[in-house]
């Protein structure tokens, strides 16, 4: 099967755009993120770092 075009071509890529997205719709609310995607708190912090969606410092 072809892929889609707007789809992201690896797991990580595609994990970091879903997390990316609920984190968008919860305003950036970690605690209901992380329950919205059914992991642990610090596990969604651990993976914010490691895919890169920290905010820059300001």
């Amino acid at each position: 099967a072809e892929a889609c075009s707007h789809a992201p071509s690896t797991l990580a890529a595609a994990e970091r755009e879903h997390i990316r997205q609920v984190l968008e719709k919860v305003g950036g609310n970690r605690s209901l993120a992380s329950r919205l995607l059914g992991i642990d708190r610090g596990t969604l912090a651990r993976k914010i770092r490691s895919l890169g969606l920290e905010p820059p410092p300001r």
